[in-house]
């Protein structure tokens, strides 16, 4: 599913993703940005990270002393910087987005893949190698599973999306009607 935040993620992670290449962090801020992510949409901090009584300041603190250890000063940094912007609530696109950035350069690419139903191991590979046949790049892929598209399956790659489902032809036959 793609946020409406996507394009305030973006350029921070693009920023964080070519300094982490820079200083051949990618896997650290990979792992920071995990944590992060895990830490700011916590039910309990989002409610504290959302409620008018915490100043920005307050936030970015409270954060910071949580997280501790787990990340190191730049990942307080960017904490910091997206607490005074009030732009925490991005951190899962940037970091979806980081992870892109990072499959497109190791030459991977992360598929979501919408199914009705669980796939078994032999359907799973079948999808990935006619995947890596089709886009001659190592394919890692994230299964959703989704009743609601009674059968086939949905396939977003980046920004492409091809809609193999019962539900998608459905919906074309119901527009052409």
């Amino acid at each position: 599913m793609v946020s409406a935040y996507v394009t305030l993620a973006r350029p921070y992670a693009k920023a964080i993703f070519n300094q982490a290449k820079s200083a051949n962090k990618i896997q650290q801020w990979s792992d920071w940005l995990e944590y992060l992510e895990a830490l700011t949409t916590h039910y309990e901090m989002d409610a504290f990270i959302k409620s008018p009584k915490s100043s920005k300041a307050k936030v970015a603190e409270v954060l910071t002393e949580i997280a501790g250890q787990r990340i190191d000063k730049e990942a307080k940094n960017l904490l910091t910087l997206l607490s005074d912007n009030k732009r925490l609530g991005i951190i899962p696109d940037i970091r979806r987005l980081f992870e892109q950035y990072r499959a497109v350069d190791e030459g991977s690419l992360n598929v979501q893949v919408t199914v009705p139903y669980p796939l078994e191991d032999n359907e799973r590979q079948s999808v990935v190698t006619a995947l890596q046949a089709a886009l001659q790049k190592t394919i890692h892929i994230d299964t959703t599973i989704d009743p609601s598209i009674i059968g086939g399956i949905i396939v977003r790659a980046g920004d492409h999306i091809i809609d193999g489902s019962v539900r998608g032809n459905l919906n074309r036959l119901e527009r052409i009607l």
